[in-house]
């Protein structure tokens, strides 16, 4: 049998368990978005990304790489300066 004071501590776990994930899966959307927002404007820029161009873009697991990435976009004159 579980006690009043396990059965709280149980409903607690779950609570941040979730509260987790949610926050997990925001901060992946975030990611998926600066993504795609990064591809489309180096597509814009650039003409068309190749393929590689495009799995270095998807493969990049810093949001501080992203962002570094989509600020100086405006001020790059090839692709290569951006290192993809």
């Amino acid at each position: 049998m579980v006690t009043v004071y396990e059965q709280l501590g149980i409903e607690k776990g779950i609570e941040k368990g979730i509260e987790k994930g949610i926050e997990k899966g925001i901060e992946k959307g975030i990611e998926k978005g600066k993504k795609e927002t990064l591809l489309l404007l180096l597509n814009k820029k650039f003409g068309p990304l190749s393929e590689a161009q495009q799995e270095a873009v998807l493969q990049i697991d810093s949001m501080q790489r992203l962002n570094e990435l989509l600020l100086s976009i405006m001020d790059a004159s090839t692709i290569a300066e951006l290192g993809l």
